[in-house]
């Protein structure tokens, strides 16, 4: 009989025991019943994991070489001599705007010729606005360029330039060949108004002689893009084509200074124009067009 206590008493200690294994902690807030197992134990052993993370920060630093050897720059000297020779300045003009995409290395110039670089340095492409302006001695575009960018797919490129202009060129489509370079025109061009036109005829774009600030492709068309300017407008181009011709749509979406008053430009600038970028994984976002504007009263977005 005592035996058989004995073993009782005992079976019911490894129960509470067991119990303590599988529950290691007691409840005693109304918070508490949502807590896990898990989440107990990771709240736990979180510490442990900060102090091995730190012992292992105070390890790398002390071998600088680790952090020094994450960044190589590489000067780029054939590119640099090609830029700065007598034969592409009298060609293409001086370079004012740089703009990269995964597979080219965009110059633009002050005589309106974007220059495209391969990452061998080599000159694969120049675009002009138009055909003539391929002539050095032409003085039929030479429009300094302000702004560059690429689409996502690194296909279309579109710049904007000092008189208002926006043009895009299709960097697939047939090249020509301009004196010893391959030269392509553009797919589309977006040509400035005139103030008159703005009121007289309510037509939208940007006025000649504003120059175009800042130019971004939304998500990954190749055909819809947002632009600013130095009047503190902000427009959204669309072209498209149409029995074999090739229309835009300009719809102002941002901006007050329709007259572009000189004395008051301060505080129409826009800071920064931005349009949310494409990531690693499909979101929602990609085709929305989100659109941050910074201008010196207020950030819109």
């Amino acid at each position: 009989m005592t035996e058989t206590n004995s073993s009782s008493s005992s079976s019911i200690r490894s129960t509470k025991t067991s119990d303590a294994t599988l529950s290691p902690f007691r409840r005693k807030r109304f918070d508490d019943r949502s807590q896990t197992a898990i989440s107990y134990h990771l709240a736990n052993s979180s510490t442990e994991t900060e102090s091995l993370d730190l012992r292992r920060l105070q390890s790398t630093q002390s071998n600088s070489n680790i952090f020094t050897s994450l960044v190589h720059w590489k000067p780029a000297r054939s590119m640099e001599h090609i830029i700065n020779s007598e034969d592409f300045v009298n060609s293409f003009g001086k370079p004012l705007y740089l703009q990269l995409s995964p597979l080219h290395v965009a110059l633009g110039t002050d005589k309106g010729v974007i220059v495209g670089f391969n990452y061998h340095q080599e000159i694969i492409f120049a675009l002009y606005v138009h055909p003539f302006a391929s002539d050095v001695h032409s003085s039929v575009f030479h429009c300094p360029v302000t702004c560059i960018t690429f689409s996502s797919d690194s296909t279309f490129l579109a710049a904007g330039f000092m008189d208002g202009t926006v043009a895009t060129w299709n960097l697939n489509s047939a090249k020509v060949t301009v004196g010893k370079y391959s030269a392509l025109f553009p797919y589309g061009i977006i040509h400035p108004i005139s103030l008159e036109a703005r009121f007289a005829r309510n037509a939208q774009g940007h006025l000649k002689d504003v120059p175009v600030s800042a130019l971004s492709f939304i998500g990954g068309s190749n055909h819809q893009l947002v632009a600013s300017d130095a009047s503190g407008l902000v427009f959204y181009h669309y072209l498209f084509k149409k029995l074999m011709r090739k229309y835009h749509v300009t719809q102002k979406l941002l901006g007050k200074n329709d007259t572009n008053q000189k004395e008051t430009a301060g505080k129409f600038v826009i800071r920064a124009c931005n349009i949310l970028p494409i990531g690693t994984v499909p979101q929602i976002t990609d085709q929305m067009g989100v659109i941050a504007v910074m201008t010196s009263r207020i950030f819109w977005q």
